[in-house]
């Protein structure tokens, strides 16, 4: 009885030690599954990180903020070249002398592209930077980020190069139009953030239509006017920052739409609208205002975009 015992007692033991190895190779391999696909997403979404970092960098320069520094590595590079010739700046020379030119000068970026991997990136860009709301100069920004291991997820600037050039394009003509309807894109963004409500409400036509981020709001200008001019009267606007715009014309050269990235106290929103050459004027008959959700967000705004 006792050897039978000290069998089946051996058996029990040796199947029990073979549980034990088989979950633990199964924990050994869902932990190695778990690191490579931390890894992928770690790896995959460099562009969008290094994206959300130069946006970042452009809010904080265009409010001559001296925290921008932080975004340069301790040795770094900055120089401009192109019509003015090659020239070397230190970045809180830079950001001093502009500091002196607070809301006097904006830089708007657009088509931006990355490349490089995790650990190295170089975002280049379009840009037209204004002053004095006048379109001073266009070029092309190329960042070189380095991974900042002592922040995760975040880079540091390598070196900041740019080509300046006179804005000019094959079409003058829709050139100086864009330069024009920018301009009236950005008094119109700053009458609402004043809550100004004639600057506001006056470029817009009589057939405007203001389509809100809630379902129900579908508004004519009637409409719209009665719903703002009550917060307008007590000073309350909403202060919505441009980080890029681009525009379309008709054929005839009389509709002139666009879409725009803003900055706003809701997130990243999109702007889209068009505007109309009427009785020797250009007015913005249609505006339409859009949350942007990043993908991995997608499932959480899912279920909050049900209404109970």
């Amino acid at each position: 009885m006792r050897a039978v015992a000290y069998d089946v007692d051996w058996r029990i033991g040796s199947e029990y030690f073979k549980y034990l190895w088989f979950m633990r190779s199964i924990a050994l391999i869902l932990i190695t599954f778990s690191v490579i696909s931390l890894w992928g997403q770690r790896t995959d979404n460099y562009k969008e990180i290094a994206t959300k970092y130069v946006y970042s960098f452009f809010e904080k320069f265009n409010n001559s903020d001296s925290t921008v520094l932080e975004y340069f590595a301790e040795k770094n590079i900055m120089a401009s070249t192109g019509f003015k010739g090659f020239q070397y700046s230190e970045p809180a020379g830079l950001i001093s002398e502009l500091s002196k030119l607070k809301g006097r000068y904006k830089e708007v970026i657009s088509n931006i592209v990355v490349t490089g991997d995790f650990y190295n990136v170089v975002v280049s860009m379009d840009y037209q930077f204004y002053f004095d709301d006048k379109l001073h100069h266009c070029g092309k920004n190329f960042f070189t980020l380095g991974k900042n291991e002592l922040k995760p997820m975040t880079y540091q600037i390598i070196s900041l190069t740019d080509s300046r050039f006179e804005c000019r394009t094959n079409n003058p003509e829709k050139d100086s139009l864009f330069s024009n309807l920018d301009k009236k894109m950005l008094k119109w963004h700053e009458a609402a953030g004043k809550a100004n409500y004639e600057g506001y409400f006056s470029p817009m036509d009589s057939s405007f239509i203001y389509l809100g981020t809630d379902p129900s709001e579908r508004w004519s200008k009637k409409e719209f006017a009665s719903f703002c001019k009550p917060y307008f009267s007590k000073g309350k606007g909403w202060d919505f920052k441009t980080k890029e715009r681009h525009w379309y014309l008709s054929a005839d050269g009389n509709t002139a739409w666009f879409e725009e990235l803003l900055d706003t106290h809701m997130g990243i929103c999109r702007g889209s609208g068009t505007w109309i050459f009427k009785n020797g004027n250009w007015k913005i008959a249609h505006y339409n205002l859009a949350l942007t959700i990043y993908n991995e967000k997608m499932e959480d705004v899912k279920k909050a975009n049900v209404k109970e």
